[in-house]
């Protein structure tokens, strides 16, 4: 099969031209290439793909987005963009793939230019190692989109769980069943981010703990009690079915030191329970606090209500602020030392 090797520069795609140069030469030419075009480099031969990995141009991970219909991969660098892999339609069928088929095309994109090739050799475990050594990089952020519920777990695994660290897990949209089994075969060292098509209390435990970025989209409302089972860094939920209680008796056992001790920064908007005027007091009832002044930012925003400050026994300080950014209302927690 041939393979062409597009968006290099001619006097590379010249192969007398580029054959008869010193091999200094030849990874200069090579290590001038932008990343999209360097990949494309790699794959002509084993000697190419050599000459690539010689350049060190090193990620900090690859990301890798499922939806139904096609597969993203991107990454931290700057001059890489996204690689899409469009891959067959899923026939209408009650059992996932255990596969995931091989892209019918790939197509990169710059300047409003896009450029389609193919690779129809190459299984997805082929794609994904020979990115980890071109880019120098065995850490991956995994995005599963709508759709990607249609394909067996255990084709994901197959691919990521002996070669890979998996940093991040986002998971958008898909069955609660999925979502679980995600969780327990791969296991995110770093972020989470969970929005399943239905909501299901048992998959809390199924969290990694001391997450970095822990996060529940709008299809996931969490209870108080859900929250005490998290023992992420940065929690982030969009919707905290809560009373004015609810969250006085959170409060109260943070500053004891019996619940969430590795958090760092909580942010929640309130869901539609119990919430009427005169809430901050009943939520900071009992507890003793100091009122914090308004930033400059605060101000500019004018979405700020409330603003302060809570100490745990330990002598660790948060900051509460109570703000309208979010209707109805928001609350953004921050531990300061």
């Amino acid at each position: 099969m041939s393979f062409k090797v597009p968006e290099l520069p001619d006097h590379i795609s010249n192969n007398l031209f580029y054959a008869c140069m010193s091999e200094r030469c030849q990874k200069f030419i090579v290590g001038s290439l932008k990343t999209n075009s360097l990949i494309h480099y790699s794959l002509i031969s084993s000697t190419t793909k050599h000459q690539a990995e010689s350049i060190n141009r090193i990620a900090c991970y690859i990301g890798f987005q499922l939806n139904h219909r096609e597969i993203t991969i991107y990454s931290d660098l700057p001059d890489m963009t996204c690689m899409k892999f469009t891959i067959p339609p899923i026939p209408p069928r009650w059992k996932p793939l255990s596969k995931i088929p091989t892209p019918t095309s790939i197509a990169t994109y710059s300047f409003r230019r896009m450029t389609i090739w193919t690779k129809p050799e190459y299984s997805w475990t082929c794609w994904m190692t020979h990115l980890a050594d071109v880019l120098h990089c065995r850490k991956l952020k995994l995005v599963f989109d709508e759709g990607a519920d249609k394909y067996q777990v255990e084709a994901f695994k197959k691919i990521f769980e002996e070669k890979f660290e998996v940093l991040s897990v986002r998971v958008e949209r898909n069955q609660m069943e999925f979502t679980g089994q995600i969780l327990r075969m791969l296991h995110p060292t770093r972020e989470l981010f969970l929005n399943p098509a239905d909501a299901d209390d048992s998959i809390i435990y199924s969290i990694p703990g001391n997450l970095e970025v822990l996060e529940f989209g709008d299809k996931f409302p969490l209870t108080i009690s859900h929250l005490e089972k998290l023992d992420s860094q940065n929690i982030k939920i969009w919707l905290l079915m809560v009373t004015d209680f609810d969250l006085n008796t959170f409060l109260k056992k943070w500053i004891s030191l019996k619940t969430n001790l590795n958090l760092k920064q909580l942010i929640a908007r309130f869901g539609l329970v119990s919430i009427s005027e005169g809430y901050q007091q009943r939520i900071l009832n009992g507890i003793p606090y100091y009122l914090v002044e308004q930033s400059e930012e605060d101000k500019s925003i004018g979405k700020v209500v409330g603003k302060y400050q809570i100490q745990r026994r330990d002598g660790r300080r948060a900051v509460l602020t109570f703000d309208t950014t979010i209707f109805p209302v928001r609350v953004k927690m921050v531990i300061v030392d």
